[in-house]
């Protein structure tokens, strides 16, 4: 009766043995494939960036439209200043006198 007993053990052995031997398959499957957690880092991270590169170019944005902007205020100063000289020195005004 001995060597039933032992054969079925041995039969249980190997049983445990392949389940092993399948779990251990599937943890390494597993581990390569990217978790949930890494997959949701790296959207998060790759948002982040996109959010970083768009609000940098924003910035850029206001920047060239605040000196486009000043440059032509300044040309608007100078042709009105031509003018207006033009206007002040061919009219037959007077000029102020220093009284």
């Amino acid at each position: 009766m001995k060597g039933v007993y032992a054969l079925t053990e041995d039969i249980k052995k190997e049983d445990v043995k392949e389940e092993v031997a399948e779990t251990t398959e599937e943890v390494v499957e597993e581990s390569n494939q990217p978790s949930e957690l890494e997959e949701a880092q790296a959207r998060a991270e790759e948002f982040e960036n996109k959010y970083l590169r768009a609000h940098a170019e924003m910035q850029n944005i206001q920047r060239r439209a605040n000196e486009e902007r000043q440059q032509l205020q300044n040309t608007v100063a100078k042709i009105w200043r031509k003018q207006s000289y033009h206007h002040w020195t061919t009219s037959n005004v007077p000029l102020p006198s220093k009284d």
